[in-house]
Parts: structure tokens; C-alpha cells; sequence
């Protein structure tokens, strides 16, 4: 009897959770901001990581007026106490970035590879970026194309491809292929200012570039 009553009480406190956060997205939607934060608020002090999580976005992203980075770090660093993912990440961003009074690349550059090794795509990514500039680590050319590659082969996230021509366009590590460097930024010009950077910097374009003349192995078979 207790134990039935204990799983309706549970069951209830998530269906109530579940309704607040619906009418705390709705209010956001809206552009009611200070509703949303309203009830992103009370169901953070519950302990719901998606509240949290919900409230540094808007103190994040410039398109809500309530932009704050301080705050916007304060809620991200509560809802990745619950392992949150994407507030791990976007810790990680907040630390990178030179104009945030707490900015360290090092400690950017630590989150980013633990959630790298988790598999997530976008902290690869983000991995061999820092590996490949010296964002507060040594350059690593060789690893740097391993973790743009693990995101890109087999995560697919598409801006990596980038990440992998630069390698191949400059020879950083590598034996310089503007055929492979062409192949692989070609598709992606239009989306990410890394591959546009690599196409046409390079030129590309060029007809002398369609064909990848290096060795074929691993991935590029």
C-alpha cells in the first residue's frame, strides 16, 4: 500500500514537472521572457537540470534581451552538476571565449576533451581545433586530425571535414593534398567559414585540384 502510494506521489511530482517545464518553453516561445524565467526558476530550485539549463540559454544568446554571462555560466555550471551535457559544453564555450571575465582556454580545453571522450561530436571537434591553433595546449597536428576525424568518419558531424582539409590544405603534420583538402571542403563552403576559408584561400576551385593524388588509406579509401 505505502509502496503504491509512494510511486503515485512520484509519478505525479513528474507529471507536474513535466507541465511546468511545457508552460515555461510555451512562455519562451512567446517572447514572454520573464514568465519563462519565472518558471525555469522555480523548477530550478527543484532540481530540474533542463531548467537550468533553459535559463543559460537566455542569459547566453544575444537574441534574448536578458543577456547576462555571468548568470548564463551560473546556470549552466548547476545543470552540468547533473551531468548535463550540453552545458558542459557550453561552459566549455563561455571559457573560450576572451571577453568572459573568467575565460581560461585551459580549462575550456579540459572540459571539451572530457566530453570529447565521452563521444560527443561537437567537443571533438572543438578538441582538434584547440590541438591544431595551441589554444592553450602544444600544438598537436597528429591528434588533432584523429579527434576531427572521430567526429567526422564516424559521429558525422559535417564541420569537422573542415578541420581535416585545413590539415591536408596547409600540411600541418602531413604531406600536403589539395586534392583531399578539395574533396573534403567542397560540399561545406557554404555553411562553415573554415571550409570556405580552405576552398578558396587555396583555390580549390581549380580544376588541377579534383583529384586526391596522396596515398589512400584508412578512411579516404
Amino acid at each position: 500500500m505505502y509502496k503504491l502510494l509512494f510511486l503515485i506521489i512520484i509519478l505525479l511530482q513528474d507529471l507536474l514537472t513535466a507541465t511546468s517545464m511545457d508552460e515555461a518553453n510555451k512562455a519562451l516561445v512567446d517572447k514572454d521572457i520573464l514568465k519563462a524565467i519565472k518558471y525555469y526558476e522555480l523548477l530550478a530550485r527543484e532540481g530540474v537540470d533542463e531548467a537550468n539549463f533553459a535559463l543559460g540559454k537566455i542569459y547566453y544568446l544575444k537574441k534574448y534581451e536578458k543577456r547576462d554571462l555571468l548568470k548564463a555560466f551560473e546556470y549552466f555550471q548547476k545543470a552540468a552538476d547533473y551531468e548535463h551535457i550540453k552545458a558542459k559544453y557550453n561552459l566549455a564555450i563561455l571559457y573560450s571565449q576572451k571577453n568572459f571575465q573568467k575565460h581560461s582556454y585551459i580549462k575550456a580545453y579540459e572540459l571539451f576533451l572530457s566530453l570529447a571522450k565521452q563521444g560527443y561530436p561537437n567537443a571533438q571537434y572543438m578538441v582538434g581545433i584547440y590541438l591544431m591553433n595551441g589554444f592553450g595546449v602544444e600544438k598537436e597536428y597528429d591528434l588533432a586530425k584523429s579527434w576531427f576525424e572521430e567526429a567526422y568518419f564516424k559521429n558525422h558531424y559535417k564541420k569537422a571535414a573542415c578541420g581535416i582539409a585545413n590539415i591536408y590544405a596547409n600540411g600541418f603534420g602531413v604531406i600536403q593534398n589539395l586534392g583531399r583538402a578539395r574533396k573534403l571542403s567542397q560540399n561545406y563552403v557554404d555553411q562553415f567559414s573554415l571550409c570556405k576559408k580552405v576552398f578558396v584561400g587555396f583555390k580549390l576551385y581549380k580544376d588541377k585540384y579534383k583529384e586526391d593524388k596522396g596515398f589512400k588509406f584508412g578512411y579516404y579509401r
